[in-house]
């Protein structure tokens, strides 16, 4: 009962509001100029072969009929969004009775085609197609839906009862078809407010990094500019070189925006600079990184591998629900040359994309 009842509340955050609105315009501009287009060519082309057919004038009025009101309501809905993407503001009064508006010009049309089809013999379809129309493109908020939809069903219902009594009509499927439409524009509500709301949560979550005032790693991070001047003072040392990046660092800047994607990084960055003290710590392109330990035993590396990478496991981003986790390569060399340390590199790098393979 409470997942009912869930179902059919309306967003109380205004922003919510706002961004549900704006979206919604958005959908019935399209929407209604796409049927205003579609509708409009067949309409001239039926003038001009088609006059003389039985029935014309009634088939000439109905389309015109759809035409016009699709066309009425393109121009208010793109006014409103014009006006929001100039003043940023958009009336929560107007855009939910343009959508209102909409819903009722178009089902009250349908039920006039159908209740003519009906009585003609002829096969009712247009009352469900804008149903199922409605439903799939356009979001009415669900309490005001569920009576505008109830009515439009009842109104078909009572028309065709009018003629025959329905006797045509299969009452139990015709219901359930109701229902199906009541709680389909529930539903679709519910995933259009979920949907904004992550898109809010993560706007905040940049907004709130962008602002964070922190030491960032990565500026102390050498390049690989640094890396050739570094080089003499390790000729005749054993080094461990360890080459790292971060696993699937793109869906990072894709799913939660740069600012969280450079976090990430000052994050990783720092619990590289934390766990190998005493080496050389290098950003070696965007996501990767060099580390050059001289005079390390292995099993001082090993436990400074191990230190790091808890540390990057353990990272915790508001609001970001994914452990953050690198993939690495490792070798041992004595340098004796800059050949030395570029063999060691290139190995390590090597093993660092056998590694990535491998996961």
């Amino acid at each position: 009962m409470q997942s009912i009842k869930k179902l059919f509340q309306t967003a109380s955050d205004p922003r919510m509001t706002d961004a549900i609105n704006i979206r919604n315009i958005r959908n019935v501009y399209a929407f209604s100029l796409v049927v205003c287009i579609v509708e409009a060519v067949p309409l001239l082309l039926y003038v001009m072969f088609s006059r003389n057919s039985p029935g014309f004038l009634r088939t000439l009025l109905s389309v015109s009929y759809c035409v016009a009101a699709c066309g009425t309501v393109a121009v208010l809905s793109r006014m409103i969004v014009r006006k929001y993407n100039r003043e940023g503001v958009i009336s929560n009064l107007r855009s939910n009775a343009l959508v209102t508006f909409f819903y009722l010009i178009m089902s009250a049309w349908s039920v006039l085609v159908d209740a003519a089809h009906y009585g003609d013999g002829n096969q009712m379809m247009t009352f469900y197609i804008v149903q199922f129309c409605f439903i799939s493109f356009v979001v009415i908020r669900p309490r005001i839906g569920s009576v505008l939809i109830a009515l439009a069903f009842s109104a078909l219902y009572f028309a065709l009862y009018a003629q025959d009594g329905a006797i045509h009509i299969q009452l139990q499927n015709y219901y359930i078809f109701a229902i199906i439409a009541v709680f389909s524009n529930a539903m679709q509500y519910m995933l259009l407010n979920k949907s904004e709301k992550s898109k809010l949560e993560i706007q905040e979550l940049n907004q709130i990094l962008q602002q964070e005032v922190t030491i960032d790693a990565l500026t102390m991070l050498k390049n690989r500019k640094a890396l050739r001047d570094n080089f003499d003072k390790h000729i005749g040392k054993t080094v461990s070189v360890m080459m790292a990046d971060i696993d699937h660092f793109k869906s990072y800047n894709d799913s939660y925006g740069h600012a969280v994607g450079d976090t990430v990084l000052r994050m990783v960055a720092s619990a590289i600079m934390e766990a190998f003290q005493g080496g050389e710590a290098y950003r070696y392109g965007g996501d990767e990184f060099l580390i050059i330990l001289p005079d390390c035993t292995e099993e001082a590396f090993e436990e400074k591998k191990e230190k790091w990478k808890k540390a990057v496991g353990a990272i915790q981003i508001p609001n970001v629900d994914r452990t953050i986790s690198c993939c690495y390569g490792c070798e041992r060399c004595l340098l004796r040359n800059v050949d030395d340390l570029r063999k060691a590199i290139n190995t390590a790098d090597n093993r660092l994309y056998q590694a990535k393979e491998a996961r």
